[in-house]
């Protein structure tokens, strides 16, 4: 018996566009779908509106890119401050490294999770726009594919002003990845420092190998769990009755 593929199939430049009807007239020529020549008119209508939808979907994913940002944002500064208003402490108590090293656990998996969530908001925001740069073709034209820039500078002047103050082709959702990837290592630098000096006659402290262990574990279902579903998927569809029984 063959084994069922339920993985997602690839398509072909073409087969993805024979997916929103268009046809092979205003592939040939991409014209705008506003022609009357190129389609009829309700699949114009049709494509203007998936356009449409394409390009608020892009919006709402930059929108949840910040919202999902100042909530990490908040959690690990959270995290930073409890750090340091621990280890600043006047108190000599063997728990003040112990829970120094907890909390930097706890930054560490926020941080990486941080930096999971970037990649995948990355991920859908790409998406978006790479439909929206296919589509536009048939539709408005190539805004997206279309870059306007300065005029490079000539005068001494104008170069160390493009340097500071100037447009440059930086990445704002790689810039924030490398932080998340900076703070995760930044944590793991205090929790190695907040490790106590190991004495033979002491004996190991086992919190902090439990605590260590939960949180590279937490790290690990982070990577190998919270990937989004790529594969088909099959629902089951259940509706149920509601009615008005007249009282007797």
């Amino acid at each position: 018996m063959a084994e069922k593929n339920d993985s997602m199939h690839e398509l072909t430049h073409e087969q993805y566009l024979e997916c929103f009807s268009i046809d092979a007239t205003q592939r040939a020529s991409q014209r705008p779908v506003s022609d009357p020549s190129c389609v009829a008119t309700s699949i114009k209508t049709d494509l203007s509106k998936t356009f449409e939808l394409v390009l608020e979907t892009r919006k709402f994913e930059i929108q949840m890119y910040w919202t999902r940002t100042a909530y990490f944002w908040t959690l690990i500064g959270a995290a930073f401050a409890g750090y340091f208003v621990i280890v600043t402490s006047d108190s000599e108590s063997s728990n003040k490294q112990f829970l120094g090293f907890t909390i930097s656990a706890i930054g560490f998996v926020l941080s990486s999770g941080w930096g999971l969530a970037n990649k995948g908001s990355k991920y859908w925001h790409e998406n978006w726009e790479n439909h929206a740069q296919i589509l536009e073709d048939y539709t408005i034209g190539p805004i997206f594919k279309t870059l306007l820039e300065r005029t490079p500078p000539n005068s001494k002047t104008d170069i160390l002003s493009q340097f500071v103050t100037g447009p440059a082709k930086y990445s704002v959702s790689k810039i924030n990845i490398m932080f998340s990837w900076f703070f995760s290592t930044l944590w793991l630098g205090l929790a190695f420092i907040s490790i106590p000096p190991f004495v033979a006659s002491a004996g190991m402290d086992y919190r902090y190998i439990l605590i260590g262990g939960v949180a590279i574990a937490f790290f690990g279902l982070l990577l190998y769990f919270c990937r989004t579903w790529d594969k088909n998927q099959n629902h089951i569809a259940r509706q149920r009755e509601t009615k008005i029984v007249k009282s007797t």
